[in-house]
């Protein structure tokens, strides 16, 4: 029986190569922090026009193990534009009141 090495270097195609380091992967699991990152590009690469971009903000937080963790966001443009825009305002008051 191949290992996952021997079956990707020795592998007749590219294509069953390819297949036999997915199997692997999903076997054994990624191994690394760049192993995580290689997977997550190729999901996203595949699955661009799927991705889904929710209708309000909001931020995930998880626990990977006791020292780190992963965090994701989503705020939307127009949410982001209406801050600038209240922040700037209220700069624009307090200066105001400072020269006065």
């Amino acid at each position: 029986m191949k290992n996952s090495m021997s079956a990707i270097s020795n592998g007749p195609s590219a294509g069953q190569g390819e297949r036999a380091r997915r199997a692997a992967i999903r076997r054994d699991g990624p191994r690394d922090a760049e192993s995580l990152r290689r997977c997550g590009w190729e999901i996203g690469e595949r699955r661009a026009a799927e991705r889904y971009a929710p209708p309000v903000n909001h931020v995930g937080l998880a626990m990977v193990n006791p020292t780190q963790g992963f965090i994701h966001w989503h705020l939307s443009p127009g949410w982001v534009e209406q801050a600038r825009e209240r922040r700037r305002d209220s700069l624009h008051k307090e200066n105001r009141r400072r020269k006065t």
